[in-house]
């Protein structure tokens, strides 16, 4: 016999169609593996098995069986940096952007929302947006650091993505470095040497 496998378009075979032989009134087990693509969006999809019989292809002697497969929702999203500064000058407005990515197969409502530590104000865009199966988005933030920091920190971002029912989220970091270290000292001081006698 001469097998074929007939599947979805995008899906790959894991296993090769070979010829095999089945011995009079016989029978035989035969194993199909393939892959679905990870963003397969949700539905029935047939899988079809062809056995044809190759001595006596004019008398048409072949069978086929079909399975039919269901894919379930899946959602899943992802938030990706895209432009973030290593380090800015304490008081001084620092720019970012996100990537959103809809990884799930389906179609996704999503509303984003943002925790800026150390009370600094950021600016972003709130409102909820439509990413089919596959898209994405980018996000753009801008953030007001303080200028009375007197030590370096981290300012941290945790930007949060949500659908009806599902969350997730991105932590990102920025150094803060201060324009003055310490306590500000009002009088001047030179380093002199005095020498007494």
């Amino acid at each position: 016999f001469n097998s074929k496998t007939k599947l979805p378009e995008n899906w790959r075979l894991l296993t090769t169609d070979e010829k095999f032989d089945v011995a009079a009134k016989g029978s035989d087990i035969r194993i199909v593996s393939f892959y679905v693509p990870e963003n397969m969006p949700t539905g029935k999809y047939d899988v079809t098995y062809l056995a044809e019989a190759e001595r006596y292809k004019y008398l048409n002697v072949s069978d086929f069986e079909t399975i039919y497969i269901e894919i379930l929702p899946k959602t899943e999203i992802k938030i990706l940096p895209n432009i973030l500064p290593e380090f800015v000058i304490a008081g001084k407005e620092y720019s970012a952007s996100f990537i959103i990515l809809n990884n799930s197969n389906q179609e996704n409502k999503i509303s984003v929302k943002m925790d800026s530590w150390n009370e600094f104000t950021c600016f972003y865009d709130r409102k909820p947006f439509i990413l089919k199966a596959g898209e994405s988005k980018i996000l753009n933030v801008k953030i007001q650091t303080d200028h009375k920091i007197k030590q370096k920190l981290n300012h941290r971002l945790d930007i949060i993505a949500k659908t009806e029912n599902y969350e997730t989220n991105y932590l990102s970091s920025v150094k803060i470095i201060p324009l003055v270290s310490g306590k500000t000292d009002i009088w001047k001081r030179l380093p002199s040497v005095v020498t007494f006698k």
